[in-house]
């Protein structure tokens, strides 16, 4: 249910600042939705420019329900050089219904993954000096083993290895996370088998030295008819994948032990040291 159209809310990005103990904010407007993962805003690696992903678009007048928004197709960079005027300096057009984004550690090209009924895709952006994103190179997932060719699995997460050279992708519906490089011609190919993990990988990190992987495992019952039947009454857990060393053309990537947590995971983070998560 959406709120009424008389609320007059509007999608935002805010930055907030802590100045002399007084919170000081600044809004700028930018399709995003509440419906995708909590990985649809990502930072380029300075804190410039913020990018943004419309998994949803806007409401039409009239519209009550989120199942009547129409798929976003939408990448907005913002400028956050002046946190008080952050302002949009670019948005380009991507695959329907995108889920999450990550900016690769150089700061020159965004990965995102999106769904739709017929296929899960990955496209990658160059990033120009600016900071605005250029037109999407686009990946078949099944293309590259990873989902199902009919379609209509639920591709929830994407990361950069700390190298900037291999990427993450989590497919929750299959329990399963794959492992790609991205070649210096712009190739992507796998690197080694996927991963099968705990249930529900909703989303995941590298660990600093990029020894590791972390899945959060949210647990949910994606069979389940309703969102009462989907929830899991039990902890939901964190597992680390150990990874093959970077170029090894054997790589056999091997899942660990999972850990409980509290229930119903949906996001995480590894501190800069890799001691906590």
């Amino acid at each position: 249910m959406l709120t009424p159209e008389t609320a007059g809310h509007r999608d935002l990005l805010t930055v907030s600042r802590l100045i002399r103990g007084e919170v000081r904010s600044a809004s700028v407007a930018a399709s995003n939705s509440v419906t995708a993962p909590p990985e649809v805003l990502a930072l380029s690696p300075g804190g410039r420019i913020a990018y943004v992903l419309e998994r949803l678009g806007g409401r039409s007048p009239g519209d009550t329900l989120a199942s009547q928004l129409p798929a976003g197709r939408t990448l907005t960079a913002i400028d956050l050089t002046d946190p008080a005027a952050p302002k949009i300096i670019g948005g380009t057009a991507v695959a329907s219904t995108p889920e999450a984004l990550a900016v690769n550690p150089d700061g020159r090209t965004v990965a995102l993954v999106a769904n739709d009924s017929e296929r899960s895709v990955l496209q990658l952006l160059p990033v120009g000096a600016d900071g605005r994103p250029g037109s999407p190179r686009t990946y078949d997932l099944a293309g590259l083993g990873l989902t199902d060719p009919a379609g209509g699995d639920l591709v929830t997460q994407v990361q950069w290895h700390p190298s900037g050279r291999y990427l993450a992708i989590n497919v929750t519906d299959q329990n399963r996370v794959g492992f790609f490089e991205v070649e210096r011609d712009g190739d992507v190919v796998p690197w080694g088998a996927p991963v099968i993990t705990g249930t529900d990988p909703f989303v995941g990190r590298f660990t600093p030295d990029g020894r590791h992987y972390l899945t959060a495992n949210w647990g949910r019952d994606l069979e389940a008819p309703d969102i009462e039947g989907r929830l899991p009454d039990v902890p939901s857990t964190v597992q680390a994948i150990k990874l093959a060393a970077p170029g090894d053309p054997r790589a056999r990537h091997r899942p660990g032990p999972e850990a409980d947590t509290d229930r119903s995971s949906e996001g995480l983070a590894i501190s800069p040291d890799g001691r906590l998560v």
